[in-house]
C-alpha cells in the first residue's frame, strides 16, 4: 500500500513541477487532486471517479492514467490497471 501511495506521491510532484504528462486544464488538475487525496484515504473507487473524470477533461492526461492504473492495482483489478499503464506509457513513452 505504501508503495502505491509513494508511486502517486512521485507523479503528483513531477506533474506539479512541469515534467511531461501534465495538462493545461485546471478542471483536470483538480479532479486528478481530489483523486489522489481519496487514494491517499484508501479510497480508491472514489479515486478512480475522479481520474476517469480528469481523462475525459483531458484525454491525454498521463498522470491521470497512471494514478488511475494505481487505484485499479490496489483494488486487484488487474485488467484495467494494466490498460491504464499501457495507455500513460503509450502517451508518454519516457515512462516505459
Amino acid at each position: 500500500m505504501k508503495k502505491i501511495i509513494s508511486l502517486s506521491i512521485f507523479f503528483i510532484l513531477t506533474c506539479a513541477f512541469g515534467i511531461s504528462g501534465q495538462t493545461t486544464n485546471k478542471a483536470a488538475e483538480a479532479a486528478l487532486t481530489k483523486g489522489y487525496n481519496a487514494a491517499e484515504n484508501n479510497d480508491f473507487n472514489t479515486a478512480i471517479i475522479n481520474y476517469t473524470k480528469a481523462i475525459e477533461l483531458d484525454p491525454k492526461f498521463v498522470f491521470a492514467y497512471n494514478n488511475r492504473g494505481l487505484a485499479y492495482k490496489a483494488l486487484k483489478k488487474y485488467e484495467e490497471s494494466l490498460a491504464d499503464f499501457t495507455k500513460a506509457i503509450e502517451l508518454d513513452p519516457k515512462l516505459g
